[in-house]
């Protein structure tokens, strides 16, 4: 199970509430259940909010970057 968030504002108030909603369900879903963050990045946003979603197992995905994760989530 792959799970899209689109964050168009990746502030550090859309980035914890994000964290909080992928650990609150978390533990019902399947077992290889992942998430990949689609960000916003016409706009400078800082490594600690792309450190913090990497240390809960949240794949962030900047969204000039996307098409690199097209296989990914197509499988």
């Amino acid at each position: 199970e792959r799970i899209i968030k689109a964050i168009n504002n990746p502030d550090k108030n859309a980035i914890s509430l994000t964290i909080f909603s992928w650990n609150d369900t978390r533990e019902v879903r399947k077992v290889d259940s992942s998430l990949f963050a689609f960000l916003n990045d016409t706009n400078r946003m800082s490594d600690d909010a792309l450190s913090a979603l990497k240390e809960y197992d949240i794949t962030p995905v900047l969204w000039s970057q996307a098409e690199q994760y097209k296989d990914i989530l197509a499988s």
